[in-house]
């Protein structure tokens, strides 16, 4: 199984702490993956708009299916079959178990939560142990999650996806992909 980890950068809207975080925690990971290929995806431009002039509690959903989708683009370009999402199961009951289908409704692979079943705390517990834990890189939420639950149609929301143009921002956004290549190494 190749990993293919992609960071989604939401410069200029958030510092640089979390991209930093991801470089060090790919480096750390070139020790058990060599040739590791970190990617670091321009995703500013997609967040603003998300996140500017959408009812409030709609956030959470487009941004993940935005990335969700963007996952999959990227994904078929290096032969992936899976895609590996990060939430765990306090992410879960924030958003809803629900709002796993409308997520992964985004994509046609199939989505992968190996962190679901587990808490913050477990998941801080291992990230510690194998040196990639940095409490102060988590300070922003790509995803802010909604203050209440929100019970929307997919279809409506398909419709706000299509009225943003999230499929053209991808494809725009893609060109400027960078790809850090880590290499297995004596002090990593």
């Amino acid at each position: 199984c190749t990993l293919h980890p992609t960071f989604f950068d939401p410069r200029p809207h958030a510092d640089g702490r979390a991209r930093k975080y991801a470089v060090g925690a790919a480096r750390k990971l070139a020790g058990i993956y060599p040739k590791l290929e970190l990617r670091i995806f321009p995703y500013g431009k997609i967040f603003r708009t998300i996140t500017e002039g959408i009812a409030q509690g709609l956030e959470n959903l487009l941004c993940k299916r935005a990335m969700i989708r963007t996952a999959e683009v990227i994904a078929g370009q290096v032969g992936g079959a899976a895609i590996v999402g990060d939430e765990d199961l306090e992410k879960i009951a924030e958003g809803g178990v629900e709002s796993l289908g409308v997520i992964d409704d985004a994509c046609e692979l199939p989505v992968l939560r190996p962190l679901a079943g587990m808490v913050k705390e477990d998941i801080e517990k291992i990230a510690n142990r194998i040196g990639i834990f940095d409490p102060s890189a988590h300070t922003a939420n790509m995803c802010p999650p909604p203050s209440h639950p929100t019970a929307l149609k997919l279809e409506e929301l398909r419709e706000i996806e299509e009225g943003l143009n999230i499929d053209a921002l991808i494809e725009s956004a893609l060109p400027r992909i960078k790809i850090i290549k880590l290499r297995r190494s004596a002090w990593t």
